[in-house]
């Protein structure tokens, strides 16, 4: 429901049981916890992780389209409901390590839109994050209103052109 809300063309349906298990390419997506070893394994210390398969260009769809998301959930962390969930340093340090699940399926589902970390400390998408911020911040908001338009809004959106300088030169942006 977070992200249905966010004024973009972003439609999650309600949670459902299902008995279906994580696959990576059968357009079934699914949250589940890693129980078996191989997802265990790739879950590793993380508190969740999203698996997407993609369309590629010799693929049936239209390259980049989603094809499949899947959220693994780590079974050794211990999640709360009801905001309490804790993860920062101190918490953790004080013995708190219970973790928001809304928070950490909010930053999952972002993966699942297609949403790399965010450099924005703050963000839902921060690579940090995801254990405290339950809503999608202004950084995650832009990301999912320019990807996943609502009709007639993507004219709406422009381009800005021009050199940026320094002391009369370009600048490099390359590292």
């Amino acid at each position: 429901a977070t992200w249905n809300g966010v004024g973009a063309n972003v439609h999650f349906l309600p949670l459902q049981s299902t008995a279906i298990a994580h696959q990576a390419t059968d357009s079934t997506n699914v949250i589940t916890l890693a129980t078996n070893t191989a997802d265990l394994s790739v879950v590793g210390i993380a508190l969740a992780l999203t698996t997407s398969s993609y369309y590629t260009n010799g693929g049936p769809g239209v390259a980049g389209n989603i094809i499949d998301s899947d959220i693994l959930i780590n079974p050794a962390y211990t999640f709360s409901t009801d905001g309490s969930g804790s993860g920062s340093t101190a918490a953790f340090l004080s013995g708190n390590t219970t973790y928001d699940l809304q928070a950490v399926l909010t930053h999952e589902l972002g993966h699942a839109l297609g949403a790399g970390h965010s450099g924005v400390l703050g963000a839902t998408m921060f690579w940090a994050s995801a254990i405290s911020q339950r809503f999608p911040s202004t950084d995650d908001l832009t990301f999912v209103k320019s990807l996943y338009p609502l009709p007639g809004t993507a004219a709406a959106f422009g381009t800005i052109g021009g050199t940026i300088t320094i002391s009369g030169g370009p600048v490099s942006y390359g590292l």
